[in-house]
Formats: structure tokens, sequence, C-alpha cells
């Protein structure tokens, strides 16, 4: 089993921060690899032709639940929701696989890459991805120039 397959199959929680049509629009390219272009909408055949088609089925059953709450109104979701926005870090948007997508699943270490662009956000989630959450927050605070592992440690 290859270390990216692997560390995917045992920490799913990855597939949270996969983008989102409603995020990024359906015709955005997000990645391009080996004269392919995949989009938002194109997550789970990137996950499949990476041979994580485990991640695709528990990204189609699981992370899809995601597309239902972005229609909720604020207190939708029945519990006190807060959402924390972070902006001011630049935030991978795209990016360019220097081989065929074959090649991220067989040594992901050695994978070799350009970033094509970069937006607004928290250095992990961009702008865009992390505003998703306050139509139906109780509360929105937004914070600036934290990264994404640094918000919960902030005052």
């Amino acid at each position: 089993m290859d270390y990216f397959g692997a560390l995917q199959r045992t920490c799913t929680s990855g597939l949270w921060l996969l983008p989102r049509p409603r995020a990024f629009g359906e015709e955005r390219v997000l990645f391009r690899a080996g004269g392919k272009n995949y989009t938002a909408s194109m997550v789970g055949e990137l996950l499949s032709d990476t041979g994580l088609e485990d991640q695709r089925e528990v990204l189609e059953r699981e992370i899809g639940q995601l597309d239902t709450w972005l229609g909720l109104e604020k207190g939708g979701l029945g519990v006190r929701t807060l959402c924390v926005i972070s902006s001011g870090v630049k935030t991978l948007s795209s990016l360019v696989l220097d081989s065929p997508v074959e090649d991220l699943a067989a040594n992901p270490r050695g994978a070799s890459y350009t970033i094509e662009a970069e937006d607004d956000g928290d250095g992990i989630v961009n702008l865009s991805s992390l505003r998703q959450c306050a139509p139906f927050a109780d509360e929105v605070v937004e914070l600036g120039g934290l990264g994404h592992r640094t918000i919960l440690s902030s005052k």
C-alpha cells in the first residue's frame, strides 16, 4: 500500500478540507495533472484517479452532507454554531502536478508540482470556503492574519 493511500485511509479528516463546488464554482480548475483538469465538482474523480476509491465513497456518503448544510439559515443545524474566519494569509488555490496523476498515488512525497495560484485565506482553507458557514452560524468571528492551526490558540 502506498504512503498517500495509507494516510488517507486512516486520517479521513483531510476529506473535509477538499474544495466544494458551492465555494469554488463548477468550472474553476483547481488541479492539473497529466493534461487533465480537475474542478471542485471532480474531486471524487481525482480521488479515484489516485487510487483512493474508498475515500471517494466516504466523500460522497459523509462529506457530501456539507452541501445540505450550506442551504441552511441561522440556527438551522439545531445547535449553537460559531463560524471562525481568518484572512490575510496566502492560501493555495490551484496547482499543477508536473507528472501524471497516477504518480501522485505512487510517490506523493516525490511528486513535483507548481503552485499556479494563491488566494486569501488562513493558509489551509481559502476565504470563500471559510465564509460558507456564515449564513447558518449563530455567531461569526473574523480574525486577520492568523493561520489555520493558530486560530484556536489565539485570544
